[in-house]
């Protein structure tokens, strides 16, 4: 990548988008916010479009909040299905993130911990 490309692409190329900016990372997650709500709505009514009646049922057995269907006991978690191995694996990734994050990026993920 040429060095002025590089320049221009940099997080903190503009001062309203880089590091430490809060109006940069509003805009961001309010983006991110936006197009995963509309996402959602979205793919429900693509799916219903393709798939007519067979939808129904997925429809009842799912929810638009993180295990609302679970909770509601409209289906159950399936632990053996997921497996040790995902889980461990998980929470490896993420613990390595979290770890390199003041390498990478410069600030702890965690303040006050690192």
């Amino acid at each position: 990548m040429n060095a002025r490309l590089f320049r221009a692409l940099r997080p903190d190329a503009d001062p309203l988008v880089g590091p430490g900016s809060q109006r940069g990372a509003a805009g961001l997650f309010a983006g991110l916010l936006i197009l995963s709500v509309v996402g959602m709505f979205r793919i429900d009514r693509r799916r219903e479009y393709l798939y007519g009646a067979a939808w129904g049922p997925v429809l009842l057995t799912t929810s638009l909040v993180p295990f609302g269907a679970v909770l509601s006991k409209r289906t159950s978690f399936d632990w053996a299905g997921i497996g040790w191995w995902r889980l461990s694996l998980s929470v490896a990734i993420y613990l390595g993130l979290v770890w390199l994050h003041p390498f990478v990026l410069g600030v702890s993920a965690w303040p006050g911990l690192g």
